[in-house]
């Protein structure tokens, strides 16, 4: 009888204890969809030009031709008011133009001249290479163009021009003889050699700050890059008419037509073979000696930012001073919510206490000073395909950066019972690979940049 009570007793043990843990399973499943519901901090970054949404949306029927395109087309880079600050300006590098100034860096009128509308409608059509202005052609009308440039030409503080500015005559040409690369090698030494470097690559000089947002030295051995094109009569124009606003000065008065084009032929003797074109090499940024240099271009490259920069309710990224300082919430379903690290080089709260070869070695491998990384959240399977001198790379720039203080919570995960039925259920292999049947970003900063009671646990984050 007694062995009979044991066994009964131990039974409602086991049942017990079950029951408990299914309930505190069930807890933590419902703990993971209620801990980060909300961002820590929630965060807004510098104000930008609120839209309609899909672009173009509100435009009423009174609206101009030119405003009905500029609204479905620009605004959302340029501004509802042609400020520059439209929804993905701050996201952009370099920042979109601000028309309200009624400056245009690529024309082809004298410096102290507005631009023309044939320059408008050049920039239109045409775009403008290594930035984020795409071409038109194919898309907009003649008149639509035409209408568009009216609707810019508006913005202008400074009002309109009465009539179209005329366009300066591209002087005959010198020919690219020996002795005028000669001469131009000694004028560009002279003159342009402060900013581009002797060898025309300019990456040795920091970059110019406008509004304090970089404006880079152009490569002028790249001139798929050139954005007001790269024939020589183009970059006689650039010369002569400067480039404003940007540190780039006229020198129509400084130097004659003619010391203008040896310039201008020795610049074009300097440019290179693109790398997709036979003969071409790599040369570029991703591979420059400089490994700061080569890990900003990989960072950007690789869209590291992607998920360690956080994204405020309109899904904008923070381009500035929270830039990889990680804290977006990243729910990976049925495996848990994340929120992303923070990669500035703060000690506290971010990897200044790593070292470069322990970041590389995170990046490629997997393996952190603390843990071994979750390879859906970071998918360090395939930055192992980078050469561990890129990884060295990424991490002296990582390195190299502001520290930004964000304290990151640890991730929270769903209850075994839940995550395993969602991987068997939803799997379509054998055995069950589990991949995510869902991953979403969430707005907001889930980390903390300064100390105060954390909002999931009550607890003082020191």
């Amino acid at each position: 009888m007694g062995d009979i009570i044991r066994s009964f007793s131990r039974r409602r043990i086991v049942v017990a204890t079950l029951c408990l843990l299914g309930v505190l399973d069930l807890g933590r499943s419902m703990f993971a969809r209620i801990g980060y519901a909300e961002p820590a901090e929630p965060w807004q970054m510098a104000p930008y030009e609120a839209m309609s949404w899909p672009p173009g949306e509100a435009n009423a029927s009174t609206d101009s031709p030119g405003q009905q395109v500029y609204e479905k087309r620009c605004a959302i880079c340029h501004g509802v008011n042609g400020r520059g600050d439209g929804p993905a300006a701050p996201s952009l590098i370099p920042r979109p133009r601000d028309f309200t100034v009624g400056e245009y860096k690529y024309k082809s009128t004298a410096p102290d001249e507005d631009a023309s509308d044939d320059d408008l409608r050049h920039t239109i059509e045409y775009g403008l290479a290594a930035s984020a202005m795409p071409y038109w052609k194919d898309i907009l009308s003649q008149e639509e163009i035409d209408e568009v440039i009216k609707y810019i030409r508006a913005f202008s503080l400074f009002g309109a021009p009465e009539s179209d500015p005329v366009s300066l005559n591209v002087t005959t040409r010198v020919d690219a003889t020996a002795a005028s690369l000669a001469r131009g090698g000694l004028l560009f030494e002279k003159s342009c050699s402060e900013c581009h470097e002797s060898d025309g690559r300019g990456d040795v000089r920091p970059a110019e700050r406008i509004d304090d947002y970089p404006v880079p030295t152009r490569d002028l051995t790249a001139p798929w890059t050139f954005r007001g094109g790269s024939e020589a009569s183009d970059i006689w124009m650039r010369i002569s008419t400067g480039m404003r606003p940007g540190p780039m000065p006229d020198y129509m008065d400084a130097l004659s037509d003619a010391e203008r084009w040896d310039i201008a032929n020795y610049v074009k003797s300097l440019q290179r073979v693109a790398p997709w074109e036979a003969k071409g090499e790599l040369q570029g940024p991703g591979h420059h000696e400089d490994l700061v240099k080569r890990g900003e271009y990989l960072v950007h490259a690789e869209m590291c930012g992607l998920c360690h920069t956080q994204v405020n309710k309109d899904m904008i990224y923070s381009g500035d001073e929270y830039y990889l300082a990680g804290g977006m919430g990243v729910p990976v379903y049925p495996h848990g919510v994340y929120v992303s690290r923070n990669l500035t080089p703060d000690v506290e709260t971010g990897i200044g206490s790593w070292s470069i070869a322990e970041i590389a070695h995170a990046i490629r491998n997997g393996r952190t000073p603390e843990r071994l990384l979750f390879f859906f959240d970071m998918p360090w399977m395939l930055l192992h395909t980078l050469s561990e001198d890129d990884a060295l790379a990424i991490a002296s720039f990582l390195k190299s950066r502001k520290p930004v203080t964000n304290r990151i919570p640890m991730p929270l995960h769903y209850g075994v019972v839940e995550t395993i039925a969602a991987k068997v259920a939803y799997s379509s292999g054998l055995p069950p690979m589990g991949n995510p049947t869902r991953l979403t970003f969430k707005a907001g900063n889930y980390g903390q940049t300064a100390p105060h009671d954390c909002h999931w646990t009550g607890h003082r984050l020191s």
